[in-house]
């Protein structure tokens, strides 16, 4: 979006918020690289996930429906997908 505003001369490219050749002091995506330390839930963690009631919370069922499906599916990560 912000290259589509300097090509249209909106913006400058000195203005360009990420680190560049025209911004050496712009903002490092790298920055935010950390190591991944996958967890896996205990049994008793997810018969208890499994037995949740929607009662007070109905809101949620959807939510539910789409943590069983990755658990079932084996840790696939939509993450991406958000």
């Amino acid at each position: 979006m912000f290259n589509f505003a300097i090509q249209q001369g909106f913006a400058t490219s000195e203005s360009y918020p990420f680190k560049n050749q025209f911004n050496a002091s712009g903002y490092n995506m790298a920055k935010l690289k950390v190591g991944y330390n996958p967890k896996a839930m205990s049994e008793t963690d997810i018969v208890k996930f499994k037995n949740f009631s929607f009662a007070d919370k109905p809101e949620l069922e959807d939510t539910f429906k789409m943590a069983l499906f990755i658990y079932y599916a084996r840790g696939i990560n939509i993450g991406l997908w958000l």
